[in-house]
């Protein structure tokens, strides 16, 4: 029995590639569903939602909007000690 390998590499990779998207989806679903469970018993009794977000939507949200010349969020260097105060008084203004 000779089988060409070509046909039996491209059904391998159509089936690897549906994988990976079934797979995606199921995670992306199960994210959301789970961020809804958690508003809904954990924060929103107290008030408060919790959101899923990118960091430039994040830094827009909090109100931080500094930025190295890429527009990545500029971190202070990892020998600098910043203060929980200095955090707080850039988170809330």
């Amino acid at each position: 029995m000779n089988v060409p390998i070509l046909p039996v590499q491209a059904a391998g990779a159509g089936v690897q590639a549906i994988s990976g998207l079934l797979s995606a989806g199921i995670s992306f679903t199960r994210a959301r569903k789970y961020m809804q469970m958690s508003n809904a018993t954990i924060f929103a009794p107290r008030g408060l939602a919790a959101n899923i977000m990118s960091t430039k939507k994040m830094m827009n949200s909090v109100g931080c909007h500094e930025n190295n010349q890429k527009g990545k969020l500029k971190l202070p260097p990892l020998s600098k000690e910043v203060s929980t105060e200095t955090v707080g008084n850039n988170l809330t203004g």
